[in-house]
Formats: C-alpha cells, structure tokens, sequence
C-alpha cells in the first residue's frame, strides 16, 4: 500500500506496507446501515467505552505532541459491541452508525451531520466512560476502539436497548438530531463545540486542499 501524508507541512510517504482486508457476505443488502443522518428528533447514542486514550491521537498530533496512553483492543467487549449491532441492524433498529476513530467521537458526530446535512446536539457528561473523571479533551478526541454512533428513531428505542442490553454491551442516549444544521456539544451545561456545519466541513476539508 502506497500512502503519503503532510508533516509539518512537508509531504512523507510511508514505506511499503502489507493491507489485508476483511470481506464478509450481507444476505439482505437492504439492511445495509449507512452513516447519514437521517431525521431531525431522532436519539444518538455511544455504544462502546470511552477511555482516556489520546496516545497517537489526532488531537494530540495537532498539538505537536505523542502521548502514551495508545488504545489497545478489548476484544471480549469489542465482541459484544459488534454482535448487539449486528442484531439491532438484522431487526432493522438503526437508522445511521459510524464508527469512531480518527479524531474521536468529535470528529464521528461531525461526519454523520455532513454526510445527512442535518444539526447534532451532545452531552459528554452521557458518554459511557472507564471512570468518571475523563477530560473534555479525552471524551471529545480519545480513539478509543469497538465503539460507534448510533441513530436511533424514538419509536425504536426500547427494542434498540433490549437488543443491546441482551448482548451485554455498554450504551448510553449521548444526544440527538437537530433540523438546524450546527454541531453544539456541551459537558455538564458549559459549551465546548458550537458551530454551524459549512465551518466545520471547512476546517475538515481543507488537509485534502494542501495535497
């Protein structure tokens, strides 16, 4: 795999590397779950833990510094995760999912409301997390692994729960949609994140610009 990116402004290409890839069957491709969002009123939730991982984080990197505290996999959970939304998308309980990893649920909440041109608004003291004292900094960016955003519809709530509930995994009503297309994440009343989408896609944009 050849690849190359941008370090302090300077373009690097990363040696030959290995890509190995996973490819699976879906029986129904109409139950294919893509990242829009999809309604306005519609509950967001975290599945997945949060830690305090910002180690070769995004977030870290455009500080100029490293950290040490990396992810690292938790496979038993990870299991958990995966097979409730497995289950919930099969019952057709899921609206919109994406995954959080570059840059952290921050950045997933952005992409899902660029991708559906639809407003978010989140609560980070909601985000189900290893300890109870994780920085704004660390909800916002931390990459940690096995967790994704999921929209769910109110109607679909209490079966999207159970499904999750029975699978063991940790989830938590973290926001919802917003008709006004603006990204607005508050921790604990203080906002942390307000912005209208157009900046926001801008700013998220613009390292392509410089390639």
């Amino acid at each position: 795999l050849n690849n190359e990116y941008l370090v302090g402004g300077e373009p690097l290409a990363i040696p030959g590397t290995l890509l190995v890839t996973a490819v699976a069957v879906m029986p129904d491709a109409d139950k294919a779950v893509s990242m829009d969002l999809k309604e306005a009123g519609n509950f967001i939730y975290m599945v997945g833990i949060t830690k305090h991982e910002l180690g070769g984080s995004e977030y870290l990197r455009s500080l100029g510094l490293i950290g040490q505290s990396v992810p690292k996999v938790d496979a038993e959970l990870g299991k958990d995760v995966f097979a409730g939304l497995c289950d919930a998308a099969d019952q057709r309980l899921v609206r919109a999912m994406h995954d959080c990893s570059e840059g952290g649920l921050a950045v997933a909440l952005a992409e899902m409301a660029f991708a559906g041109n639809l407003g978010l608004s989140a609560q980070l003291e909601e985000v189900p997390a290893e300890g109870h004292d994780l920085s704004v900094p660390a909800l916002l960016f931390s990459e940690s692994q096995s967790r994704l955003i999921v929209e769910v519809a109110p109607d679909k709530q209490t079966a999207f729960e159970a499904v999750l509930s029975k699978a063991a995994a940790p989830f938590a009503v973290i926001g919802q949609v917003e008709a006004a297309p603006r990204l607005t994440i508050t921790h604990k009343g203080d906002t942390v994140i307000d912005s209208d989408l157009a900046t926001l896609k801008t700013a998220w944009k613009q390292p392509l610009s410089k390639i």
